[in-house]
């Protein structure tokens, strides 16, 4: 198996490698490196052949390379556009020296690497940003900069998985959407293909959560950013919510949150 090396990948004495690439159905053949990267798919989707697994890919969709993991890719239909960026070992190990959450993407211990799906929002935030690194990239402070935009912008979305079964993994990030998470505890456990009694088990297991308390936890925090940056009324927010009784939303969100909705709104609002 070929292994493609960061002395080659950074010929031109770059700190990073910047590229886009289109996965056809005839696909890119296995690989490893010694270097760590991660990509995006911008565009269609496709099959990640990864660590002797096939996992599908679709567009939003970012995964983090170890150095030891080995991967290729197939694209599906017309084809998979994929965004990578590529640099050195030791940046990861030594911007994770002050942001430990940067180095957890990149942990070794999973059999298969952290992959995410990019809520719209954010995708657009790093196509900007890529756009801004094109003729950066002899710049390490441009590439901390994009790497710190990234973490702190996932870490909204979803902690770093502790080596989660893949579908649980998926129907974590997937629940984090006010689509999923309004229709409650059985969308979850849609989401996860499993029974509800095994979902129940392995999540509380590995989180500590029942799906019912997981739902809870992302309705109010939905409630509490949507009462401190919109001015949409109360009853408004609680069917956003997934709640049809406006009393079941006031005890959940006083519960969650010690004060009331409206009390809420009123504390954020204050000018100090």
């Amino acid at each position: 198996m070929r292994q493609l090396k960061i002395a080659d990948v950074l010929a031109d004495g770059g700190v990073f490698h910047l590229g886009r690439s289109l996965m056809t159905p005839a696909g890119m053949a296995a690989h490893s490196h010694d270097f760590v990267e991660f990509f995006w798919v911008t565009e269609g989707r496709g099959v990640h052949r990864i660590n002797d697994r096939e996992l599908p890919l679709e567009t939003g969709d970012l995964v983090f390379i170890r150095p030891p993991d080995h991967h290729g890719f197939v694209g599906l239909d017309t084809g998979m556009a994929v965004t990578n960026i590529a640099f050195a070992v030791e940046h990861v190990a030594e911007l994770a020296a002050c942001y430990p959450e940067v180095g957890a993407y990149w942990r070794p211990e999973p059999e298969l690497p952290q992959t995410l799906r990019l809520p719209p929002a954010l995708r657009g935030q790093m196509d900007q940003a890529t756009r801004d690194l094109v003729d950066r990239r002899h710049s390490r402070l441009a590439l901390d900069a994009f790497l710190l935009r990234l973490v702190e912008g996932l870490t909204t979305i979803a902690p770093p998985a502790d080596d989660l079964p893949p579908w649980l993994d998926a129907a974590l990030m997937a629940i984090r959407r006010p689509a999923h998470f309004r229709l409650g505890a059985a969308e979850f456990v849609r989401l996860c293909g499993r029974s509800h009694e095994h979902v129940t088990r392995v999540l509380r297991a590995r989180t500590g959560q029942t799906p019912s308390a997981l739902i809870t936890e992302l309705r109010m925090a939905h409630a509490a950013r949507r009462l401190s940056l919109t001015d949409a009324d109360i009853l408004t927010i609680a069917l956003d919510c997934g709640y049809q009784s406006l009393g079941q939303f006031y005890a959940a969100f006083t519960a969650q949150h010690a004060t009331t909705p409206a009390r809420y709104r009123h504390q954020q609002s204050a000018v100090f």
